[in-house]
């Protein structure tokens, strides 16, 4: 019995884990020098709660500063439990190519010198206004091609040291800007074009209890429908009966 439930906890904790397997690279393109880093492909994170069970790399960890996953269809959320293997000093965090479908505060507070984040062609819709609450340390942002429509007011108040920001192919809004000033401007008209979540969800939940609305009047339709049926039925039957019942009566009262 013992190793029956030891053997459904191994096969659970493996389900639940996610192996990065590090090609480790230089980091030249970005202005904060040539970094260390930990590039991996095909991670799989299909659930909130997956986390980073091994690394595997010839180097030693703590000499990684930038962290970049790439080309993963099936990494819907940045897995959690990386700070426990990378280095709390990670200066740039890149996602891309990959199915990331939402980022929240808690995926980036182990992560509070971040420098740079890059979240590009991924499926990002909505961000929420606490976003960089624990990471105002960015200086360059870029969530270009991420389809992103609603975005929620006073995300960017945190992000004061931000000089260069890339928006550039989302629903919203397509633009990108480098320079401190210009970088405060894109932010005020990213405010004005992308819409509130708040209006949004409150429009989406109106839309929910029309469209359930309109689902309940057609099982009502279908219902009456049904009965009116029911009804035509029996009326049917009853005129055969009472058809019925004449012609035995016609039928008696002649061969009497």
């Amino acid at each position: 019995m013992n190793l029956l439930f030891l053997s459904f906890i191994i096969i659970v904790n493996f389900v639940n884990s996610v192996i990065i397997d590090c090609r480790t690279q230089s980091n030249w393109w970005t202005p904060f020098g040539n970094l260390k880093e930990c590039l991996t492909y095909e991670v799989i994170s299909d659930e909130h709660d997956r986390e980073v069970t091994q690394v595997k790399t010839y180097d030693t960890l703590e000499t990684y500063k930038s962290f970049y996953i790439n080309e993963s269809p099936n990494c819907y959320y940045l897995p959690k439990g990386l700070s426990k293997y990378f280095s709390n000093n990670l200066q740039t965090i890149i996602i891309a190519r990959s199915g990331l479908n939402v980022i929240t505060k808690d995926d980036l507070e182990p992560f509070k010198n971040l420098r740079g984040l890059y979240i590009d062609f991924c499926n990002i819709k909505r961000l929420k206004s606490d976003l960089f609450i624990y990471t105002p340390s960015i200086e360059q942002l870029s969530l270009q091609d991420n389809g992103i429509e609603y975005v929620e007011e006073g995300i960017f108040k945190p992000l004061t040291k931000l000089s260069s920001f890339d928006f550039s192919e989302n629903k919203c809004l397509d633009k990108k800007a480098d320079g401190i000033e210009n970088v405060k401007r894109l932010f005020t008209e990213i405010e004005e074009k992308c819409e509130p979540l708040e209006i949004i969800e409150s429009l989406e939940e109106i839309k929910d209890e029309t469209t359930n609305k309109i689902e309940i009047d057609k099982v009502v339709e279908k219902i009456e429908e049904k009965q009116k049926s029911s009804r035509m039925m029996w009326v049917y039957i009853f005129t055969v009966i009472a058809v019925l019942g004449l012609i035995f009566i016609f039928v008696y009262l002649v061969m009497k």
